[in-house]
């Protein structure tokens, strides 16, 4: 469908659930933030570990570098030039002055501040600053551990230190390395030299490398975090669309943009209890479209879908801004109306949907006109509850569907017909699966030989409760719960299997099987009859399907359509009722059928009424000019079969030949040449 044919309906309800949207929008935007707020303080926290690991690993890489140079130091100044008596006993002052001159280029090469050495005693032998030498300070941890043969860096804080020179440093950086004299492992450490560099040079290399690492590393955490930040947005951004659009899809009818049945109770519900709060009085409204199945049947199901969409954006003109109209599915729709004050009210609305629907919708450039069946229940007068008030609701719009007056409005004295049906809809359900129908088949004689040619099935339902039940009793149930299909089909199965035992035994004779228009508005009843008569092994032309005229009058396109269908299969035809209907002649002609069957109510009348006998005549002359066997139901006595074997009549039933009967029954009251030889225990 073009955007242009939209129901302005679906329109109007796109908007209010853009304003849902935009109070969801206002909600999920926080959500984000707080992820975002969120993973950004995870993020700024991961930064500052790793910037500290790197500070800490920075400052290792400085710490190693001092033990390396004061390796070296001790390497080329001390180990060449020292002996081991020397470091144990101490140095001469001459041979300090050598010591001192050999630490030269290297002090200068590494921008030493001080240079010691001490003994394992403690005590220094050797220090650039000549006061110290002899002394024998406390000795630190570094100088500890590099006693016991482990090199180690330290950092020092000197700014309370007695030497001057220190203290203007304020902290140092202490290499102590282990002197040995040999080679080989597990040699002892026979003293200790301590290198002293400056810690300001080290520090400011160690901050700047961590700066410049934490820069880089801010800058792809920043990078990351806006990635992601980026992919998360977009992601929420498609979830929450997904999430309003399957909201929507939830709550509205995806044809016509109205509520759909879930959105319409939670409605109700809320109204309901507001009302109550208020005292207000509220209605509602179900509605079943006239004629529609023809509409889909006759132009197809996407046409139909045209006119739904037309009906809808009618429906929503027509009522107030705060009323709702909701499609519950099919052709059924029902409407909310908050605050209808007094029934007239009510009653003005029913009206007025009524009203906007007889105006012909335009498909195809055909104008289609339909009309609708209401049924009105009012808050509190009727109903308490959202689902009783749809409940009521529907049994006026039956109510008025089945009298014919547009709409109705809730009657208590309807309620126990509708109670009662919708039980007897689920036992005929069980009553079919089970199989507890029974089928009677009264016979169809020839009025010239009194042989029966064929027996019309008739079902009967042996109600545990209720006794012997008629068709005309459970039938239009099953009808209006859509159980007829398999009623008809149950009907069929045991007619077709009993005629294949009639005919098995001897008796040449067809069943007939009454259609209900349902059947006809069906597209499984063709393929149901050809699976069934394979599977009794029945030739097609022993059946006969008997439909009325008002059947065919009803719905002509899809009518004409079916009987084509079964016709091709072989099958019978009749038309039942025939002079009941307002069928034209020339439709009459157009259906390939078989067989007429004039109405008991003029059958009835033939001995005592002129008119009856002239529309008998009139029917017998019209049937056999169309080719048809003409047949009359409703025979009582005598009389009135030789009254109609005179005016020519091929076929008959009635009480003066048999009432129904059992399948047992029926044959054994037929002789070897298939008269009906037990017209008097029949009448019994």
């Amino acid at each position: 469908m073009a955007d242009g044919e939209l129901p302005r309906a679906r329109r109007g309800l796109r908007g209010a659930v853009g304003g849902c949207g935009a109070r969801f929008g206002r909600i999920r935007p926080s959500l984000l933030a707080k992820y975002g707020l969120t993973s950004l303080l995870l993020f700024v926290a991961l930064g500052s570990v790793l910037g500290h690991v790197l500070q800490a690993s920075a400052q290792g890489r400085i710490l190693d570098s001092a033990l390396r140079e004061a390796q070296v130091v001790a390497r080329l100044g001390v180990q060449n030039s020292l002996t081991p008596e020397e470091v144990t006993n101490g140095l001469t002052p001459s041979r300090v002055d050598a010591l001192e001159r050999a630490f030269v280029v290297s002090l200068s090469a590494l921008d030493t501040v001080e240079v010691r050495i001490w003994n394992r005693d403690g005590r220094i032998v050797f220090a650039s600053e000549r006061d110290t030498i002899g002394s024998a300070p406390a000795p630190s941890t570094g100088l500890r551990q590099a006693l016991d043969g482990e090199a180690v860096a330290v950092i020092t804080e000197v700014a309370d230190s007695p030497n001057p020179f220190l203290r203007r440093h304020g902290v140092v950086l202490e290499a102590f390395t282990p002197l040995r004299f040999g080679s080989g492992p597990g040699i002892p450490a026979e003293g200790v030299i301590a290198v002293t560099l400056p810690y300001g040079p080290v520090a400011e290399a160690i901050q700047s490398d961590t700066w410049r690492l934490l820069g880089v590393l801010a800058i792809a955490l920043a990078v990351l975090w806006g990635v992601l930040f980026r992919l998360v947005f977009s992601a929420s951004a498609a979830l929450r669309e997904q999430s309003e659009q399957n909201e929507h899809q939830a709550m509205h009818d995806g044809l016509t943009g109205l509520p759909n049945r879930s959105l319409f109770a939670d409605r109700l519900d809320h109204a309901v209890a507001h009302a109550e709060r208020t005292g207000e009085r509220l209605g509602v409204i179900l509605m079943d479209l006239d004629r529609f199945k023809e509409v889909n049947d006759t132009l197809g199901h996407h046409h139909g879908d045209v006119l739904l969409t037309k009906v809808a954006e009618r429906l929503h003109d027509t009522l107030r801004t705060g009323d709702t109209v909701a499609r519950l599915g099919g052709d059924e729709f029902a409407f909310l109306l908050p605050d209808v004050g007094e029934e007239v009210a009510i009653d003005i609305v029913a009206t007025k949907i009524r009203d906007a629907l007889e105006r012909p919708f335009d498909i195809l450039g055909l104008p289609l006109e339909i009309g609708a069946s209401l049924g009105v229940a009012v808050y509190p007068d009727h109903a308490s509850t959202g689902i009783a008030l749809v409940q009521k609701a529907d049994v006026a719009m039956y109510t008025a569907k089945r009298e014919h007056r547009g709409h109705a409005v809730y009657d208590a004295a309807d309620d126990g017909n509708s109670r009662d049906r919708l039980a007897l809809a689920g036992e005929l359900r069980e009553a079919i699966d089970r199989g507890e129908l029974v089928v009677h088949y009264q016979p169809k004689v020839c009025l010239r030989t009194r042989r029966m040619t064929d027996a019309e099935a008739l079902v009967r339902w042996d109600h545990p409760v209720h006794g012997r039940m008629a068709p005309d009793v459970f039938i239009p149930v099953a009808e209006r719960s859509d159980l007829i299909a398999a009623l008809t089909e149950y009907v069929l199965d045991v007619a077709l299997r009993d005629c294949r035992r009639w005919n098995d035994l001897g008796t040449p004779a067809g069943v007939a099987v009454n259609l209900s228009v349902r059947n006809l508005r069906g597209g499984d009843l063709v393929d149901t009859v050809a699976e069934l008569l394979a599977r009794h092994e029945v030739p097609a032309a022993w059946l006969t399907l008997e439909i009325t005229e008002t059947m065919i009058a009803t719905n002509p396109v899809r009518a004409r359509d079916a009987v084509l269908a079964l016709r091709a299969l072989g099958v019978r035809l009749s038309i039942d009722d025939f002079g009941t209907g307002y069928s034209s002649l020339a439709l009459l002609r157009s259906m390939p059928v078989s067989e007429l069957k004039i109405d008991r109510s003029f059958v009835a009348d033939l001995r005592t009424s002129n008119d009856a006998e002239a529309i008998v005549g009139f029917s017998n002359e019209l049937g056999h000019r169309l080719d048809l066997v003409v047949v009359a139901e409703g025979v009582e006595d005598e009389a009135t079969a030789e009254a109609l074997a005179r005016l020519g009549c091929d076929l008959a039933q009635g009480y003066w030949f048999a009432r129904p009967l059992p399948v047992e029954v029926l044959l054994e009251h037929l002789d070897d040449d298939s008269r009906i030889v037990a017209a008097v225990e029949a009448r019994v």
